[in-house]
């Protein structure tokens, strides 16, 4: 029986407190490029079922297209499910790792740029046996991590995200909102791992600059390849169309997502530095941002900051203390030559109150 619904709760797609009911929308992608979905009523009806895993309880039909030999077709289908989905069905991407993956590359970062310049200079020099020393006994974690990510990203060129994207809404195959929003997460999500590895070789080149350590050789392609990416969703999901175009509702929230992972995502800088993603020319203001970091050495001062306020603080004990010594043995022996000063004045005052008086005696007795 046909049970029309207000838009309002078809809006919500998330298990609702009532009666565990939960609101979705259905739609077939288009068989044709750019052509828009048009599938029978009773198509549709199935379709909204087996994704129910039931019977639905309402549903409401989107605009009506045309009417084939079937009947009349719509666009979509609007329905209300009472059956419980499970809590993992549809999880959230590991945002928390993607931040803990990016705080790991920036100590990566650091851990070089403390030793870079002994390396250069060492090459410089053309003393090979202290590079490789340093590389051996310093560096041991960075070329670790530097193989582990580019082994990666080969196996990300191997098997772009992109294709499964593609191979999981070919034309003809059913769709509902909630699961292409969590494809688009999932996808995005990946997109901005991508990134962040990208980021990653784009700031070693820039530490580097026309050194060829670590960096690639190809380190003037690798940021002008970069600087004609772009940080937003459409740019990123422009390669789907027209399947980004199936649920457009999606885009604005879809969007802010992909800023919001971008931002946890920046190796070695924090959200509040980062408002301009999103722009058209974001990618370029990042390069910039980065390389004017490099440049007042933000990165490694902190670390000599450090140690220069622990020298401070240790250099004022140090003077402290030594004063507070030197003051209390002054006053120790100013209290020491003062005794002896009294102890004498007092002897002396008694030898002569001795002569004195034997001067008189015999002053006397002369007399």
């Amino acid at each position: 029986m046909f049970i029309p619904l207000s838009f309002a709760v078809f809006s919500l797609f998330h298990v609702t407190s009532c009666n565990e009911c939960w609101t979705d929308r259905l739609r077939e992608v288009p068989k044709e490029f750019s052509a828009p979905s048009c599938s029978l009523e009773d198509s549709l009806v199935e379709w909204a079922n087996v994704d129910c895993g039931e019977q639905v309880q309402t549903y409401e039909f989107g605009e009506r297209c045309k009417t084939g030999l079937g009947g009349p077709m719509h666009s979509d289908i609007r329905f209300t499910c009472c059956k419980p989905v499970e809590e993992e069905q549809y999880p959230e991407p590991q945002i928390e790792e993607l931040r803990n993956e990016s705080e790991r590359a920036f100590e990566m970062l650091k851990l070089y740029l403390n030793v870079f310049d002994n390396i250069t200079a060492s090459k410089e020099r053309g003393d090979k046996g202290m590079v490789a020393y340093i590389v051996e006994h310093e560096l041991v974690e960075f070329t670790k991590y530097l193989a582990e990510i580019r082994t990666d990203k080969g196996k990300q060129k191997q098997v772009h995200d992109s294709e499964k994207f593609f191979n999981k809404y070919k034309p003809g195959t059913v769709v509902t909102k909630q699961a292409f929003r969590h494809s688009l997460k999932e996808y995005l999500f990946h997109q901005a791992t991508v990134r962040m590895t990208i980021s990653f070789e784009v700031i070693l080149s820039l530490i580097e600059k026309e050194h060829v350590l670590f960096s690639k050789e190809e380190k003037a392609q690798l940021r002008n390849d970069f600087r004609h990416t772009k940080f937003n969703y459409a740019w990123e999901t422009a390669t789907m169309s027209p399947r980004n175009d199936l649920f457009p509702e999606l885009e604005s929230e879809m969007h802010q997502y992909y800023i919001d992972i971008l931002k946890l995502s920046t190796i070695g800088l924090s959200s509040n530095e980062l408002t301009f993603f999103g722009d058209s020319d974001s990618t370029e203001k990042l390069i910039q941002l980065y390389e004017k970091v490099l440049k007042e050495e933000r990165w490694t001062k902190q670390g000599i900051i450090t140690s220069m306020g622990m020298f401070a603080i240790w250099l004022v004990t140090a003077v402290v203390f030594v004063g507070i010594t030197s003051v209390c043995m002054w006053a120790r022996n100013r209290k020491v030559h003062t005794e002896v000063d009294t102890r004498d004045e007092a002897d002396l005052e008694s030898q002569f109150s001795a002569s004195d008086r034997c001067s008189l005696l015999g002053s006397a007795s002369s007399v």
